[in-house]
C-alpha cells in the first residue's frame, strides 16, 4: 500500500519532542481529499487500533520490496524527527521524487533510518540508497501522536506470537498522515510491521 505526499507537507513530518501528548492545536486548512484514519485502515484491511493500544488489531501480509533513500539516526529516540526532517530537507534540496509516504526503521542491533521511498536508484544524489526486502509482516494501522506509537509493538508481538512467529529484523513505521493537515495530534496514523519468521 502506498500513500504519495508532496515533500512539502511532509517537511514537519514528526512531532518535536515536547509535543507528545494529543494536545489541540490551531486548526489549518486541510487538504481536499485527505483521507481518515478510519479510511486508511479499511483500506488496509485491518481494523483501527487507538491508544493506549491496550488491544491491538494485527494482520499479516506480504510485503514487497522497497527502495529507499535514508539518513542514519543515533541520537535519543525522541530526537529522530529532527533526522527526518533533515533527510526531506536533504531530499527537496536534491530533487528526490518522493515515491510514497516517509517511513522509519528500528532494529536494536542497528542505527535507526529515517527513509523516503523512492521509484528505484536516484542519479544526483548524496543520499545512500537501500532496498527493503519483501518479507511476511504482521502490521497494525494505528492512531495518536507519532512518538508514541512504539507503544504498540509488544501487542503486535503477541498476536504474533500466537501464531508461532518470531520478529526477525527492523520494525517499520509508516508515517501516513503529515501533522500539518490534522487539528488534534489524535487523528495522526501510523501502518507499524513487523517481520516474521516461523518458531523453530
Amino acid at each position: 500500500m502506498r500513500h504519495r505526499m508532496p515533500l512539502l507537507l511532509v517537511a514537519v513530518l514528526l512531532l518535536p519532542p515536547a509535543c507528545t501528548t494529543a494536545a489541540p492545536r490551531p486548526a489549518p486548512e486541510r487538504a481536499l481529499g485527505q483521507p481518515t484514519a478510519a479510511a486508511l485502515a479499511r483500506s488496509a484491511g485491518v481494523a483501527l487500533t487507538t491508544p493506549p493500544y491496550a488491544e491491538v488489531h494485527a494482520e499479516w501480509k506480504e510485503r514487497l520490496p522497497q527502495p529507499y533513500v535514508y539518513r542514519e539516526h543515533r541520537g535519543a529516540p525522541q530526537d529522530f524527527g529532527d533526522t527526518m526532517r533533515l533527510l526531506l530537507e536533504d531530499a527537496r534540496r536534491e530533487g528526490v521524487e518522493p515515491g510514497g509516504a516517509p517511513f522509519g526503521l528500528f532494529d536494536d542491533r542497528a542505527p535507526s533510518r529515517a527513509c523516503l521511498p523512492v521509484a528505484g536508484p536516484v542519479s544526483g544524489s548524496a543520499l545512500p540508497y537501500d532496498v527493503l526486502p519483501s518479507a511476511m509482516v504482521a502490521y497494525a494501522v494505528v492512531t495518536g501522536p507519532y512518538p508514541e506509537v512504539p507503544s504498540c509493538r509488544p501487542g503486535i508481538e503477541g498476536w504474533m506470537a500466537t501464531r508461532g512467529w518470531t520478529p526477525r529484523g527492523p520494525v517499520r513505521e509508516i508515517y501516513l498522515v503529515n501533522p500539518a493537515e490534522v487539528d488534534d495530534y489524535s487523528a495522526l496514523v501510523t501502518e507499524v510491521q513487523i517481520a516474521w519468521a516461523f518458531t523453530r
